[in-house]
């Protein structure tokens, strides 16, 4: 032990930039950045998307494995989309996937955020909707981890704040 202290730098940004695997792999592998919208997991993929409800607010889809898809599907009443995944030979980015992203565009936009999270409460199968941060606050996930917990300051009186992320054992 030297009894020295050490400065520690920390950016956010680098650890968003080194968490952005997928897209430094479409670099990697062609040399280029992946059109917007047409790569794996920027919507070229239907069953990994973000979408529009009736009420202008959004469900997040991420079927990746093809059970998860199937499960959507069923939820969506669609059992004749199963067939339509990558895992099947949809090309990604392609007319079929395309196809198939515009028809999910025009169910979702059938109902309400609140009415889909109801349909896929019960299913197995990756689609969530996407919360407000006021939501998130009132979450079991987030209320169970203690991830939210409401505080007072002296002088500026109550407010939440957020607990560290990294959870560490006794």
């Amino acid at each position: 032990m030297t009894a020295r202290g050490r400065y520690v730098d920390i950016s956010m940004t680098d650890a968003v930039f080194a968490h952005n695997i997928m897209p430094l792999a479409a670099v990697n592998n062609s040399g280029q950045a992946a059109a917007p919208g047409r790569d794996f997991l920027t919507g070229g993929a239907p069953c990994y998307n973000v979408y529009r409800t009736l009420d202008n607010r959004y469900m997040a889809v991420g079927a990746l494995e093809l059970k998860f898809w199937e499960a959507c599907c069923d939820v969506l009443a669609r059992p004749d989309l199963k067939t339509r995944h990558w895992a099947h030979g949809q090309e990604i980015g392609g007319s079929d996937a395309m196809a198939v992203k515009a028809e999910l565009d025009r169910l979702f936009a059938q109902q309400t955020l609140a009415a889909w999270t109801e349909k896929f409460s019960r299913a197995d199968c990756c689609v969530s909707p996407i919360l407000r941060t006021d939501e998130a606050l009132q979450h079991p996930l987030f209320l169970s981890r203690a991830m939210a917990v409401r505080v007072t300051h002296e002088t500026e009186g109550e407010y939440w704040q957020t607990a560290p992320s990294v959870k560490f054992s006794a």
